[in-house]
């Protein structure tokens, strides 16, 4: 299955200062049109022993470094005018990149026990902990889960290969199932794509005219807190 990407479909979007990165509010920021190289890079420390002449290279401080987005200037775009505003403050902000790689979707003939907690078999499935999956079937699902509801897949090394158990949420207890069941179940993922996000301060948001034949262009300049970048790998 294909695992390379274009960048096409991608978006930034900008939040608030508040702590918590996953659960913030985002606006979008429209008509950005190039998103160069960042992420966290160590500075490179040598040391030249004397006994044995050889250079030793090992790892010091890291810096996630400053990011210079390009887009197309709009006065009317909310995520833009959020950028204006982080510019003359001295607080990071949260951003969040999606990225256009979701994969398609899986979908299997799965059993499910009645059991405390409720075990889902999918042979040779190779879903990995927390991939979003929902059910469907021609009958009824075990008390405990509902068809079309999305659920996170829970399981360990025993478990994983063939068979898993499920939680509401990601990382969440795994659910007990009861009552009784009948009809032919069908497990399928939910494709999620890809996501990083950061916090930075807004260095400066900048306008370029150019020329006749271009667009009013604007450059937002990041500088990323160090530590804070989290990427969230897209999922079958």
């Amino acid at each position: 299955m294909a695992s390379v990407f274009t960048a096409a479909g991608a978006v930034l979007a900008i939040g608030t200062t508040a702590a918590n990165q996953s659960t913030d509010t985002y606006t979008t920021l429209t008509n950005v049109t190039d998103i160069p190289e960042f992420g966290r890079v160590y500075n490179e420390i040598k040391l030249q022993p004397l006994g044995t002449r050889g250079v030793l290279k090992i790892k010091g401080s890291f810096d996630e470094g400053t990011l210079a987005v390009k887009m197309a200037r709009d006065i009317s775009d909310p995520g833009q005018a959020a950028a204006l505003i982080a510019r003359d403050t001295d607080a990071d902000f949260n951003f969040k990149l999606t990225l256009n790689d979701s994969l398609p979707a899986i979908s299997a003939t799965v059993t499910i026990t009645i059991a405390s907690p409720g075990v889902i078999t999918w042979t040779a499935h190779g879903l990995p902990a927390n991939t979003p999956v929902k059910f469907s079937t021609t009958g009824a699902l075990p008390t405990g889960l509902t068809a079309g509801t999305t659920y996170f897949v829970v399981g360990d090394a025993t478990l994983l290969t063939n068979s898993f158990t499920v939680a509401a949420t990601a990382g969440g207890t795994a659910i007990t199932t009861t009552g009784t069941q009948s009809g032919v179940h069908t497990g399928t993922t939910v494709p999620a794509p890809s996501s990083v996000t950061w916090k930075a301060k807004v260095l400066s948001f900048t306008e370029a005219v150019g020329t006749i034949d271009n667009p009013i262009g604007a450059t937002m300049s990041l500088a990323l807190k160090g530590g804070s970048i989290v990427e969230q790998v897209h999922l079958p």
